[in-house]
């Protein structure tokens, strides 16, 4: 049961989720001169730069380096420099924000699983509660049923809707697959004291900061070309 119900029983304590959000913080801080933003046509305008052309420059950059008497004096190579490394430097820390941001995305996922498993489970225990009119649970039953109503799409039969609505009916006063669901329910720890809610800025406060990051590294590795 544990296998299937809770598949992320890690939670960062108050003291890490602080000192997460203050470091994104920090990030946020430092980053705020990048301003730029790239239209979609700015993209295709700009975005040529692919790995084969990446070691184009990367060779032009060894060469001024290295034989510096062989580079053309129309391009300016402090600027060249400054912006090659300037997107080695963003590249390495648009690497890192993606592990941190898959890693978030991750957990959050079964955080997401593990709350709705239980919800369910909370819902099927409503369900008969509410059939044996129980108080305060056909209320919450009534409420709760409406996440779970589909619309038709199709034309089927007066015949075919009414047997597919009696097989569709909610368990109610079926107290012998109660009796093994409570069994069940029994042997399952409630352990999803944190919903897992706090993460979920995290995935889009790094991935703000990964976007804007993301458009330096082309537009750095285009000055030149024209050479």
């Amino acid at each position: 049961m544990m296998g299937l119900t809770n598949l992320n029983s890690t939670h960062l304590s108050s003291a890490k989720i602080t000192a997460a959000q203050d470091a994104i913080a920090a990030l946020e801080t430092a980053l705020a001169e990048i301003t730029i933003n790239l239209s979609p046509e700015d993209r295709r305008r700009y975005g040529s730069i692919n790995e084969q052309n990446k070691l184009f420059v990367n060779k032009v950059y060894d060469y001024n380096q290295s034989q510096a008497n062989l580079s053309s004096p129309e391009v300016d190579w402090d600027e060249f420099n400054k912006d090659h490394s300037s997107r080695n430097n963003m590249e390495t820390m648009i690497s890192r924000l993606e592990s941190v941001i898959t890693r978030l995305n991750n957990a959050k996922t079964l955080h997401d699983f593990d709350n709705y498993q239980s919800a369910l489970i909370d819902y099927s225990f409503t369900t008969y509660k509410a059939g044996t009119s129980a108080t305060g649970f056909e209320d919450k039953y009534k409420d709760l049923k409406q996440f779970f109503v589909k619309k038709s799409t199709s034309a089927a039969p007066p015949e075919e809707k009414k047997e597919k609505s009696k097989n569709q009916q909610p368990l109610q006063n079926y107290e012998g697959v109660f009796l093994c669901f409570q069994l069940a329910l029994n042997e399952f720890k409630y352990v999803v004291e944190y919903s897992g809610e706090v993460l979920y800025s995290f995935p889009t406060r790094l991935a703000s900061v990964w976007r804007r990051l993301s458009v330096i590294p082309r537009r750095f590795v285009m000055v030149g070309r024209g050479c």
